[in-house]
C-alpha cells in the first residue's frame, strides 16, 4: 500500500525531508511515555544514536509514517 517507501533509499530520503516533523514527533512520544528510543524500536543501532545511517533513518521515516496516519485516523474518527 506504501509504494513510495520501498527501498532504504526511499525511506532515508522521507527521513531527511521531514527530519525535523519526525524528529518532534518522536521526542512528543518520548516525552509522553517516559521512555527511551531503544523502548520504542527494538531494532534501534545504539552506536548511531543520531540516526546518522540509513538503518535508524529508516526506522525512523517509518515511525513518522505510521504516526502521522494514527494521527489522521483519529482526527477522523472523532469528527
Amino acid at each position: 500500500m506504501v509504494t513510495h517507501l520501498i527501498y532504504y533509499t526511499d525511506t532515508v530520503r522521507f527521513y531527511r525531508r521531514h527530519a525535523r516533523e519526525i524528529d518532534a514527533m518522536l521526542t512528543e512520544l518520548l516525552d509522553d511515555c517516559s521512555g527511551t528510543v531503544t523502548d520504542l524500536f527494538r531494532e534501534w543501532d545504539t552506536s548511531d544514536p543520531l540516526a546518522r545511517d540509513t538503518h535508524n533513518q529508516n526506522l525512523l521515516a517509518w515511525f513518522g509514517f505510521e504516526e502521522t496516519a494514527r494521527r489522521v485516523y483519529e482526527r477522523a474518527a472523532s469528527a
